[in-house]
């Protein structure tokens, strides 16, 4: 089984900007008003398959190898930031995709399996491109753990395409991000260190930053697809960590 983890930026045209301790966040487009994002509604249903396919993606990105893969078992659910044991797990957790600035791409939310699972179309159309879901506020203290270990942990599996893992403090820029391949077959445990992170702005371009990644501070995760490959995605994820 064979995993990598990338360095990459890529291109969204949406602001997200954290607000108190809610579930609620405030989605800005450029040249828009500001509009509301509703929480997402859970289906408790197995996720429909998706069909087979053949990705190819030209983004320039770095590969990092400093990355590891572990069987899953490997994680300990107790010591889980994220974890997904019930379907109230996946409704704290929203999606964001390009229709907040005029595009038409889908995406839903279902669980499974002691998973979250994101399914969806990417598309093109209308200036659009992108798909994600992203996380509830995450807890002082338990960013503060993460300052303690060497990197982020993942428990998920894909259908081949590549993801943003985009993690964000309370401050204006737009945080940092690193690019995962999640395994086919099976779940696999992807470590990415601190120090693969590069910094981005509030679009996802690349920043230039001498400040380094404080784990201490993330207040929020995301997971973006932004391949360009209009087709049918899938992601399922069992824990973050």
């Amino acid at each position: 089984m064979a995993c990598r983890a990338e360095i990459a930026a890529g291109f969204i045209g949406v602001v997200i900007l954290l607000t108190g301790c809610s579930n609620e966040s405030v989605i800005e487009t450029p040249g828009q008003p500001s509009v509301d994002v509703p929480s997402t509604t859970v289906s408790n249903e197995s996720p429909v398959p998706t069909t087979d396919q053949t990705t190819s993606t030209e983004a320039s990105s770095t590969d990092a190898s400093s990355s590891t893969v572990a069987p899953a078992d490997l994680v300990e659910a107790d010591d889980s930031v994220f974890s997904f044991a019930s379907g109230d797990d996946v409704g704290r957790w929203n999606v964001v995709n390009d229709t907040v600035m005029g595009g038409v791409s889908s995406g839903e939310l279902t669980w499974a399996g002691e998973a979250m699972v994101f399914t969806g179309e990417l598309s093109l159309d209308n200036n659009g491109g992108f798909a994600s879901v992203r996380s509830p506020l995450v807890d002082p203290r338990v960013a503060a753990r993460w300052a303690e270990q060497p990197g982020l942990m993942l428990e998920m599996r894909g259908d081949g395409r590549s993801w943003a893992v985009n993690v964000r403090d309370s401050g204006a820029s737009g945080g940092w991000i690193a690019t995962v391949t999640p395994p086919v077959d099976e779940f696999a445990s992807i470590e990415i260190p601190w120090r693969d992170f590069t910094p981005v702005t509030r679009f996802l371009d690349p920043r230039q930053s001498n400040e380094p990644l404080d784990p201490s501070r993330i207040a929020l995760i995301a997971l973006y697809l932004i391949d360009g490959v209009e087709e049918r995605f899938r992601l399922e994820v069992r824990s973050i960590t």
